[in-house]
């Protein structure tokens, strides 16, 4: 029997679930650290922490964050990750593991090899499929043609898809994201006296005002002069108080103006302008009139109103229609369901014996 296990490798979170459940039963911080306890016969660290776990033994583990702009940058931390994640799925022994994951479209080869290793001999995996997170996110909501705008916590992505067919040479991206947004926040605790809060706590304190408080407006300027002088607060774990200002629609507005926060990336509407200017002619039009937004920046209040006002600026003589994927942040994850119910999926996986056989050829020929 086969038993499909899907996992999103997030910048900020890690989702996992069997292929039977309606959405992902696992979802965590993709957080890492090693808890220094000596095994008595190899003196050597046992146990691997993550997510809320590793976040919660922070003042004993060292954190570290295994994925950086949407690129694995720490194997051994991610094989813990999808112990962690793969291990309470697996019902029992005698069922063929099938590991179905995503990957940025930034990804190269020889991180997919990379991975490819790590999943059949650390995760034990029978075979392996590797999808790019936008082009499952578009299966997730029932689409194969259009522009996926994913915008997450550690790069952005403008991919364009046509017939279920990522046009990589047109796709555009820019390392930025969430992460940058929250990091300019944090300069809000230079107000805040004699706070108890690590870094860790404060990061993610500021995290949740972000995603509570922080919206996009049409016009920064006359936003800024309908607020002057008002000051929002919020309560931070330890009782203590972040005075927030125009930070609230400043901050987001990086996604517009990254130049508002120091970054030289191009914003999001002129990453999606020159992506659906290098596809083919013929095909501009359905980008235009399909375009999907994913990833949490893309969840701010006010961001699918701004990018339509800007985006009719850049191409006045087009019609442009968005949609914000109806499944929020699990539509890579449920795209990863809908490919890996094709009945001829098993074409697209590397089986392990096949990896045994012919190594990384077999990988550079099924995921090129």
């Amino acid at each position: 029997m086969i038993k499909k296990i899907l996992v999103d490798n997030g910048s900020g979170v890690v989702k996992a679930g069997n292929y039977d459940e309606e959405f992902p039963s696992l979802c965590e911080p993709t957080i890492g650290g090693t808890l220094e306890v000596r095994n008595e016969e190899t003196g050597r660290p046992t146990t691997q922490l993550f997510g809320t776990q590793a976040f919660e033994s922070r003042l004993t583990v060292p954190l570290k964050y295994p994925i950086k702009r949407g690129i694995i940058i720490d194997f051994d931390l991610m094989d813990s990750i999808w112990d962690a994640a793969v291990d309470p799925l697996q019902e029992n022994n005698d069922n063929h593991i099938q590991v179905v994951m995503t990957e940025s479209t930034t990804n190269t080869q020889a991180k997919r090899i990379i991975t490819a290793n790590h999943v059949f001999h650390e995760v034990y995996a029978d075979s392996f499929y590797l999808g790019a997170s936008p082009l499952m996110a578009m299966y997730g909501e029932n689409m194969s043609t259009g522009l996926v705008i994913d915008s997450g916590d550690g790069i952005t992505e403008c991919v364009p898809i046509v017939d279920g067919k990522i046009i990589r040479n047109a796709v555009t991206s820019s390392s930025f994201g969430g992460s940058d947004i929250t990091t300019h926040l944090m300069k809000l605790y230079d107000t805040v006296e004699d706070t108890t809060l690590d870094f860790f706590e404060k990061k993610n304190s500021v995290q949740r005002m972000k995603e509570e408080m922080c919206y996009i407006t049409l016009d920064i300027n006359k936003e800024r002069t309908k607020n002057e002088g008002k000051e929002h607060v919020y309560r931070l774990p330890d009782g203590k108080y972040l005075n927030v200002g125009e930070e609230v629609f400043q901050a987001p507005e990086a996604l517009f103006q990254p130049r508002l926060i120091g970054s030289s990336s191009d914003s999001i509407p002129l990453l999606a302008l020159k992506a659906i200017n290098q596809v083919k002619e013929s095909d501009r039009k359905e980008m235009y009139t399909n375009i999907l937004l994913v990833g949490g920046n893309t969840l701010f209040q006010g961001f699918k109103e701004r990018l339509q006002f800007e985006l009719e600026r850049l191409a006045p003589n087009e019609t442009i229609k968005i949609t914000s994927a109806h499944h929020g942040i699990n539509s890579a994850w449920l795209g990863l369901k809908v490919i890996s119910s094709i009945e001829t999926f098993s074409n697209l996986t590397i089986t392990r014996d096949d990896y045994q056989e012919n190594g990384d050829d077999a990988m550079k020929a099924k995921f090129k």
